[in-house]
């Protein structure tokens, strides 16, 4: 990944951050015209008409700042997210070296397993691109080895994207803590609207104080989690040598090992011979379980 990536992430979070202060300024000059309005809506024998004629157009002017502001940044993401999708598609699909694509082939035509020390030199001739990297877990798979090839998961960043695109809906229904009161008084009676696979749409709810306090919670820790995008979007890929037992690790080598046992209870006893050892769940399973405990 290059410098834009670091570029786009710094810019982004430099427009949330507006975006947060437009919506507070807007929010407070709410708060002081409304008062204002109050004093002089006091003046008048239909104090109440005339207060509630001027606080209308009070919200409307302050939903429209709001509604600027927020166009503004998405505006912002948007242009940022479309320069990440492209930096993203470069870092996936970029070839690697020929030299190693032919060193790599000489492995895989005659079935070669590499050892430790020979796959530290092919991630290093592999130059760190993801393609080449997944070419050399593709050899391993196919020799049977013991080994993997760790790296930086592109799924990760794909889930980043996809964070960031729902930046681009707009709608965040966003106020500091401090102004709750105005904002129920500005978004107060609007009905809510919700964006998802199938586009926006809304089912008759309206922005009440919990709302707020929700829709707030979740904006600022979407706004969080863009310094963990940009360190992992700047970072270099750094591979490294490891088991297998150890690459599936987790929750993954608990379903690669139940999978397994799964095939060995559902498994028919074979019998090769009468003097061969008969293949049996119980005999397979202490195999199994002896390649992931190495």
């Amino acid at each position: 990944m290059n410098r834009n990536v670091k570029n786009s992430f710094m810019t982004i979070q430099g427009a949330a951050t507006n975006f947060q202060k437009n919506v507070a300024d807007a929010l407070m000059r709410y708060k002081s015209d409304r008062d204002a309005a109050r004093s002089e809506a006091a003046q008048f024998k239909n104090e109440e008409e005339k207060f509630t004629a001027m606080n209308s157009a009070l919200v409307a002017n302050c939903r429209n700042r709001i509604k600027t502001a927020e166009q503004s940044f998405t505006g912002t993401v948007k242009t940022e997210l479309e320069t990440l999708r492209k930096e993203f598609n470069m870092h996936l699909l970029m070839l690697p070296d020929s030299r190693f694509l032919t060193m790599l082939g000489v492995y895989r035509t005659f079935c070669i397993a590499p050892s430790r020390a020979e796959l530290n030199a092919l991630v290093e001739a592999s130059g760190g691109v993801t393609l080449g990297l997944r070419a050399i877990n593709a050899l391993l798979d196919s020799v049977n080895s013991d080994f993997r090839i760790q790296f930086e998961d592109s799924a990760a960043m794909e889930k980043d994207l996809d964070s960031l695109e729902r930046l681009t809906f707009g709608d965040f229904g966003y106020c500091p803590a401090e102004m709750l009161s105005e904002a129920t008084a500005v978004y107060g009676g609007q009905e809510v609207t919700y964006h998802g696979p199938g586009g926006a749409y809304q089912d008759g709810a309206r922005w009440d104080s919990v709302r707020l306090l929700t829709a707030r919670a979740v904006f600022e820790n979407q706004v969080k989690n863009l310094s963990e995008m940009e360190k992992r979007w700047s970072e270099s890929v750094v591979p490294s040598v490891v088991t297998k037992s150890e690459f599936y690790k987790g929750d993954d080598a608990d379903a690669e090992y139940n999978a397994d046992l799964k095939k060995v209870s559902d498994s028919v006893q074979i019998e090769r011979n009468p003097a061969a050892p008969t293949i049996t769940p119980a005999n397979r399973t202490a195999e199994i379980m002896a390649n992931y405990t190495k």
